[in-house]
């Protein structure tokens, strides 16, 4: 799937006799994405992000998987002071380069 683009799906299921059932109503999904360490998903990266990670971590908050694929900055599949100070290196690093 790519990013921007529209998709219609539809889903069918087999029971235990491999009977199929009727094709489910059409869902649409517009496909979006948010730049790593955007974990606020606001579309910017900055003090904001940040302090959300802090505050994930403090808190011990359950994930979803895109919020982990968020703030797992390290890619170490674990959300801790690394990713912390991996995103402040991003953020400071952007703003060296305006």
């Amino acid at each position: 799937m790519t990013n921007g683009n529209t998709y219609y799906l539809a889903v069918t299921a087999f029971d235990i006799t491999d009977t199929q059932s009727e094709y489910s109503n059409e869902l649409q999904v517009i496909v979006t994405s948010f730049e790593t360490s955007d974990v606020n998903q606001d579309g910017n990266l900055n003090v904001t992000d940040v302090v959300q990670l802090v505050w994930i971590i403090l808190n011990d908050l359950q994930l979803s998987d895109l919020e982990l694929s968020l703030a797992d900055i390290t890619n170490d599949s674990e959300v801790n002071i690394s990713d912390i100070v991996e995103l402040v290196y991003i953020i400071l690093s952007q703003l060296n380069t305006e």
